[in-house]
């Protein structure tokens, strides 16, 4: 497992809950929407700045993305364009992935991975609230892991939730997901709303993975487009991880 420091001001991103509560609609939504304009508050601005400092964002890059936003003009890491980097470091029974791209935008995952041996934080992530106290607890050839965040997070969206899995020779299922108090939405530049939040699929087999949807409605800058950003938990019925998502 590849383990890399990078830079985290994680104070910055207590910032982010209180001010980042509208979001851009993405996908083909976004790019209908970059003839409009919008105007942040000066929360926002310092909201996205916050969160710009939190994931290394340079200084001299910061402006035009927040004019990009304000455009309603898609940033490099919401088209599909190759990411310029990634970096990986692993936090207890959790790993996270940052690609940053030419504008400076950025896309972070966080996964359970169910590989790692230690219950403690083996190093701070970007963001402090990726800190989970994600456990793991064995016995009776049935391996638990609870409280688990599932994260997609880049300077215009955030989506998160929790989840608590089993794995073992017998069955393979996704336990529970996070109340739905504790989901996190945070979002800017227009408004998002809750659409979907379930346990699409409970049990893995050899054919379907095990399955959780969080799925927002989002609309864009001025109202002139809508989307439907979602993130999506897969569990693999041999214990794998991984994560589905549209933006």
């Amino acid at each position: 497992m590849r383990t890399t420091s990078t830079r985290r001001l994680g104070a910055a991103a207590a910032a982010l809950g209180a001010a980042l509560l509208v979001s851009l609609a993405f996908g083909a939504g976004a790019a209908n929407a970059s003839t409009t304009t919008s105007t942040l508050t000066p929360d926002q601005v310092a909201a996205l700045q916050a969160k710009m400092d939190t994931y290394g964002v340079p200084a001299a890059q910061q402006d035009g993305l927040i004019a990009k936003i304000e455009a309603g003009q898609p940033l490099d890491a919401d088209t599909g364009a190759a990411p310029v980097s990634t970096s990986t470091v692993t936090i207890g029974y959790e790993n996270e992935t940052v690609e940053r791209y030419a504008d400076g935008s950025f896309a972070a995952t966080v996964t359970p991975d169910p590989s790692a041996t230690s219950s403690s934080h083996l190093i701070q992530p970007l963001a402090t609230d990726s800190i989970t106290g994600c456990t793991r607890s064995t016995g009776a050839g049935v391996t638990v892991y609870s409280g688990c965040t599932v994260k997609r997070d880049t300077l215009q969206i955030t989506l998160s939730f929790k989840v608590t899995y089993h794995v073992a020779a017998a069955t393979t299922q996704i336990e529970s997901i996070g109340a739905q108090s504790t989901v996190d939405i945070q979002c800017a530049g227009g408004t998002c709303t809750l659409n979907t939040y379930k346990i699409t699929e409970k049990t893995a087999t050899s054919n379907y993975k095990a399955t959780a949807l969080l799925k927002v409605y989002a609309v864009g800058i001025a109202g002139s487009s809508s989307s439907y950003p979602y993130l999506q938990f897969n569990l693999s019925a041999g214990g794998a991880t991984s994560l589905t998502h549209n933006f």
